[in-house]
């Protein structure tokens, strides 16, 4: 018989209200939303559980909804997720429903803001509340393009929550991307659109624009790290992935201070070859070259040349502390 509990799940030290739907007896089973563009994956994996008597739209202010049934819902996206307010780093996230406040629901994925190198805070995403007609007998979440796609180089999601008749919508665009292999490590950047970009980097908001992804990395060293850039900063940070201890409903891991890896950025204006013609502005991020070189006793270091917009800038970057910690 289906039951629905309301308690309280801890994760990351804090307590979260939550409803929890499941089947008593039934096995686990579950469901995944699946989306790709241009090589770059999305998937949100949930436990898929039957409609009882409770409704997606009885959240209350103040509570999360963790989203499914069994194991923790997760969010994984191989490339930055821009939002209304702002942008998701690739890696992988726990994801609930929650109500902040009576006029809100909104997808929330845990620590999101944490791996952006600046806070702990998670994420909340708002979406639109409507009605299916006939409702569904089990929770669905299904990803697809928007109806409305306004740029090549990216693609507006509808990320909707059926449970019951109560259906969330939740808009993200998938930013498309480019790999290149060098040097032992995979780098893949992300065709931003050079207006929100610019906009981004003149505040000072570390915004994630590639990937590197280690063949070998060292001991102890994650695989797989995020780039984030501003005007005055580039920042290599791991990707985060979601705990598997509890059940996955563990706290979150902190944000290593050893793998947190400062570089350099030095922006001037884009030129050709000549050194003094202006180039036309870069309608999106764009990569001219990629390297990574190594010296006896001292770590790899990439380096990368991208323009934006009207400018062009010179990123080097350690992939590995150095030797002596420094």
């Amino acid at each position: 018989m289906e039951r629905f509990v309301r308690s309280i799940a801890v994760a990351g030290g804090i307590a979260l209200a939550g409803l929890l739907t499941a089947a008593a007896a039934a096995p686990e089973s579950r469901g995944k939303a699946r989306f790709e563009w241009q090589g770059q994956e999305l998937v949100l994996e949930h436990g898929v559980v039957p409609v009882g008597k409770h409704r997606l739209d009885e959240l209350r202010n103040g509570e999360t909804w963790r989203l499914g049934a069994g194991a923790i819902t997760t969010l994984r996206t191989a490339a930055p997720l821009i939002t209304a307010d702002g942008v998701i780093p690739p890696g992988w996230f726990r994801a609930w429903i929650g109500r902040p406040t009576e006029e809100r629901l909104a997808l929330k994925l845990d620590g999101a803001g944490r791996w952006m190198a600046v806070g702990g805070d998670d994420v909340l995403i708002d979406g639109e509340l409507s009605f299916a007609d006939p409702p569904g007998k089990a929770l669905a979440v299904t990803l697809r393009p928007a109806t409305e796609q306004v740029d090549p180089e990216q693609v507006a999601l509808a990320l909707a929550v059926e449970f019951g008749a109560p259906r969330l919508t939740v808009p993200l665009t998938l930013v498309g991307g480019a790999t290149k292999k060098v040097g032992g490590a995979a780098v893949t950047w992300f065709k931003l659109p050079a207006d929100w970009l610019e906009q981004r980097l003149e505040l000072a908001k570390l915004t994630p624009i590639a990937t590197v992804a280690l063949a070998k990395p060292r001991k102890g060293q994650p695989a797989t790290l995020n780039l984030l850039l501003s005007d005055t900063q580039a920042r290599l940070v791991p990707q985060v992935e979601p705990p598997t201890a509890d059940g996955g409903f563990g706290p979150l891991p902190e944000l290593s201070v050893e793998h947190d890896l400062r570089g350099t950025v030095e922006f001037a204006a884009a030129v050709a070859a000549d050194g003094t013609t202006p180039l036309a502005p870069a309608r999106h991020l764009v990569v001219d070259d990629v390297t990574v070189t190594s010296r006896k006793g001292l770590p790899p270091t990439l380096r990368l040349a991208l323009r934006v917009g009207a400018r062009r800038a010179e990123i080097t970057l350690p992939l590995a502390p150095a030797p002596d910690g420094s």
